[in-house]
């Protein structure tokens, strides 16, 4: 038990991010995720409008 005990500790350890890390992160990410940007990438997709009455052609 205490073998795998460690082992989970040790794999759980390496997820979190470290002090500088977390600084780091906290700094970058309003600037990566700005609404402007998900807006020019994704807006399309997010504005289109299916018309469901439409008659489909095969």
């Amino acid at each position: 038990v205490d073998k795998v005990t460690k082992r989970g500790a040790r794999s759980n350890s390496a997820k979190a991010p470290g002090p500088v890390a977390k600084v780091f992160m906290r700094a970058l990410m309003p600037i990566m995720f700005r609404p402007s940007l998900v807006e020019k990438t994704l807006g399309a997709e997010y504005r289109a409008r299916i018309d469901w009455d439409a008659p489909v052609s095969v």
